[in-house]
């Protein structure tokens, strides 16, 4: 472990921190490889080949999370050219979260429902390190303005698709990553409450 600036504050923070304890800046996913120059793929999910046995054979999702803190969703753009999976409608998008799961759509289309057992990981990237590593993020009106390259942020959901028995990447555009870290943290504690 050694120490870091938060990039927001300038607090020096550990490097291994999910959020900066000072002013909860999120520290995004980082994308380093000591042992060579090759940028690995930390959504590649070809290692992701066996479908688990072990879900339940219940996957509701639970009633949905009250949200008096402003945490327990986030709004967001679901864009085509970054994402293959066409159960969620594309553009604006919310993901809500519920006792045991989490709900991502439209609130004017149908919703879609993971269950917490289906998330192999949710995370918040950067969309410069996805760009690096996924030439699919390099194609938007967002390229040209560096600020906002650097400065736009994703909420990464990596699940396993019940109908096709596949692991999928669901790409979130957000502004804010406050408000993704915040709905992490919020997801991680509902989460852990509901397997104790």
């Amino acid at each position: 472990m050694s120490l870091i600036n938060c990039p927001e504050c300038n607090h020096e923070i550990s490097d291994n921190a999910i959020s900066c304890p000072n002013c909860e800046y999120p520290i995004v996913l980082k994308n380093e490889n000591p042992n060579n120059n090759s940028i690995s793929n930390p959504f590649d999910l070809s290692k992701e080949t066996d479908f688990p046995d072990d879900l339940p054979k219940d996957l509701n999702i639970g009633k949905q999370i009250v949200n008096w803190w402003g945490n327990a969703n986030i709004k967001g753009f679901y864009e085509l050219t970054e994402n293959n999976f066409d159960e969620i409608p594309f553009g604006e998008v919310e993901v809500i979260l519920h006792k045991n799961g989490i709900k991502i759509g439209s609130p004017y289309a149908a919703m879609f429902p993971i269950h917490n057992s289906q998330i192999i990981s949710m995370v918040i990237a950067t969309r410069e390190l996805l760009s690096e590593i996924d030439s699919k993020f390099e194609g938007t009106a967002v390229k040209n303005d560096p600020l906002s390259v650097i400065n736009f942020f994703y909420l990464v959901v990596q699940f396993w698709d019940i109908k096709t028995k596949k692991a999928h990447n669901l790409f979130i555009s957000c502004k804010e990553p406050q408000e993704i870290n915040a709905f992490l943290k919020r997801q991680e504690k509902v989460r852990m409450k509901s397997i104790c």
